[in-house]
């Protein structure tokens, strides 16, 4: 291959991403709203801080506004637009090598072809997608600082460095989505079963990570990491409360304990104030204890549509969801089946981290709200398992059709000449 073919092989992909987005934005497709963090994002242009009249304003972990905030600052002459065009580019761009430098790690030895197809149809699929063309949202740096956390926990060695990023990595996930925790546990479970070293290095750099943002929530705000806390149980055990959503169909069983969850949290909010845990705990404790078949129900019902959205607002994404999350799960699973079967130690790390990250991200979801933004990178690393069980399939048909062709007898015409 000439050098001028290897270059566009290797960065044909990075190219494709660029001119994708820069003509999404050309044709008006993308969403300039600040969403949720607009409150956020405009204290931090007002004042220059989240701490306003010795309050923190912490409806949400930090990192995403601060990141938007930067952008606003630098890329503020080109237009609002622009500035998310250029951010959500350069994360898509991070994304997409995240992604090529695990399928290293596991010997991807497709061509460079394939192995940008394989990077590409993470970054196309619709579900991700949505998240690029999408206004101020944290999905992507969500997504991005997983990757690479996961890279560096995985790399050969685990030198102090490597377990200070992953656990530098791992902070910023928490500080970007609570639902980071579940990553961070993961990664801290798989690092367990080597030595305790390593584990301690990685403990120790996620708490440092995130030390600074909790001393000045905890003097200037509530809660842990983000002040979302009882609003976000009541938010995920009522489905049909809330003005700015449409109502779901509900057994009678299940709305009846569903809407107590809802009028409950104003009682406990105009009651005596206690510890926010404690009136978490209590909360769901008493109410799901009267009720536990039909709490059953309702935590049922939360888990599926954990994977497709709490609240029905757009039936046709929902059914859309549905589709890809349904297919990516169903290739995953069969995909993991075939890496156990190679009796290989790194697969295995990778499937332990993997099905433990799920279940803890998943459990975090279904306890509180089940929206299926909250498992943003866990689609991600389903996709990683398929290419690489991919690979090895392709890899045995080779070998079989060698073998084959090595064994295959000579016919008898032409035995002699």
């Amino acid at each position: 291959m000439n050098l001028r073919l290897k270059y566009i092989h290797r960065y044909a992909g990075y190219v494709l991403i660029i001119v994708a987005l820069l003509a999404s934005y050309s044709i008006g497709t993308w969403d300039t709203d600040l969403g949720d963090y607009a409150k956020q994002i405009n204290q931090l242009s007002n004042t220059g801080s989240l701490i306003s009249a010795g309050q923190l304003n912490n409806r949400y972990p930090p990192i995403t506004s601060l990141i938007y905030f930067t952008a606003f600052k630098l890329l503020g002459f080109a237009g609002k637009g622009a500035a998310i065009l250029l951010l959500h580019t350069l994360l898509t761009l991070l994304i997409q090598r995240g992604f090529e430098l695990l399928l290293k790690h596991f010997e991807y030895n497709a061509s460079t072809i394939l192995k940008k197809l394989a990077t590409t149809i993470v970054i196309f699929n619709p579900y991700i997608l949505s998240f690029i063309v999408r206004g101020v949202n944290s999905e992507l740096i969500f997504i991005c600082c997983s990757l690479y956390a996961v890279w560096f926990a995985l790399k050969k060695g685990n030198s102090n460095t490597n377990l200070l990023i992953t656990g530098l990595l791992a902070g910023l996930v928490i500080l970007t989505r609570m639902q980071g925790l579940a990553l961070a546990i993961s990664l801290l479970i798989l690092l367990t079963r080597r030595k305790l070293l390593p584990a301690t290095v990685f403990a120790l750099a996620v708490v440092l990570t995130i030390t600074p943002w909790q001393y000045f929530n905890s003097k200037y705000g509530s809660g842990f990491i983000a002040s979302g806390g009882l609003p976000s149980f009541r938010d995920g055990l009522s489905f049909n409360n809330k003005k700015y959503r449409q109502p779901i169909e509900l057994p009678d069983n299940v709305k009846v304990l569903s809407d107590s969850f809802y009028y409950i949290y104003y009682t406990l909010k105009e009651g005596e104030h206690i510890a926010p845990a404690r009136d978490e705990v209590s909360f769901v404790k008493h109410y799901l204890a009267d009720e536990p078949k039909t709490a059953v129900e309702l935590f049922w019902l939360k888990l599926r549509r954990s994977f497709y959205g709490t609240d029905s607002q757009n039936p046709k994404v929902e059914m859309l969801n549905k589709l890809l999350i349904g297919i990516t799960l169903l290739f995953f699973l069969i995909s993991s089946g075939s890496l156990v079967r190679q009796n290989n130690q790194r697969y295995n790390t990778l499937l332990l981290f993997i099905f433990t990250y799920s279940v803890l991200t998943v459990g975090m979801s279904v306890m509180v709200l089940s929206i299926l933004r909250y498992q943003a990178p866990l689609l991600s690393f389903w996709l990683l398992v398929c290419f690489i069980a991919a690979q090895k399939l392709l890899e045995r048909r080779h070998q079989r059709s060698i073998l084959h062709k090595k064994h295959v007898p000579v016919p008898k015409a032409l035995d002699h000449p």
